[in-house]
């Protein structure tokens, strides 16, 4: 069916052909299409730059006067893990793929669920990675499990510096627990998204 798209005069004539439109268009070609057009990024990122913008606010007592300790605590922990920022970034990563993940460095082995009693200060550090660079490992396989269907682990990638100028790509299992899964434009999927560039 996704092949009659274009199709004119009863097949005769290709409009995606005659255009030099891809049939299927890959996540490193949106990605390029970000990095190299001026108008492909103003369409991944404007959505997260209008919702990000201005900063974020926290506000458990309605009195401005009075600063809660929880208040006080996120105020620190978003000063110290720049949350807003890194959720801006996920944000735009999700839109160049049909997903991106934000990992939560914490205490524990990256394979292993994140700790039940987390405070604070064990979350060192936030980081987003992309789709290509977080792949899915493994689903839910259990139909009567809550989560069925949805990942359970995934393959995080980055380019690390080994020695002098050499670079390798190094591959860590990490369970779903320790990530924050971000889909943009999901409709009958949770897990994949619509590119923001793939109608236009």
């Amino acid at each position: 069916l996704g092949r009659r798209a274009g199709k004119t005069f009863e097949g005769d004539r290709d409009l995606y052909a005659e255009l030099g439109y891809d049939w299927d268009i890959t996540l490193e070609a949106y990605r390029q299409r970000y990095r190299r057009g001026g108008l492909a990024a103003r369409v991944v990122e404007a959505l997260p730059k209008a919702t990000w913008r201005g900063g974020i606010e926290l506000i458990e007592e309605e009195d401005p006067t009075v600063v809660t300790d929880f208040e006080e605590q996120f105020v620190a922990l978003e000063k110290r893990l720049h949350i807003w920022a890194n959720l801006a970034k996920v944000d735009v990563l999700a839109g160049i793929g049909e997903y991106a993940v934000l990992l939560i460095g914490a205490p524990g082995e990256l394979s292993t669920p994140l700790p039940d009693t987390l405070s604070p200060e064990n979350i060192v550090y936030l980081r987003p990675f992309g789709q290509k660079d977080a792949e899915i490992a493994e689903y839910e396989k259990d139909a009567a499990n809550e989560r069925y269907g949805l990942p359970t682990l995934y393959k995080l990638r980055r380019a690390s510096t080994v020695t002098g100028n050499t670079r390798q790509d190094t591959a860590r299992t990490c369970h779903w627990s320790r990530l924050l899964h971000v889909a943009d434009e999901t409709l009958d999927d949770p897990v994949f998204g619509t590119p923001r560039l793939e109608r236009v």
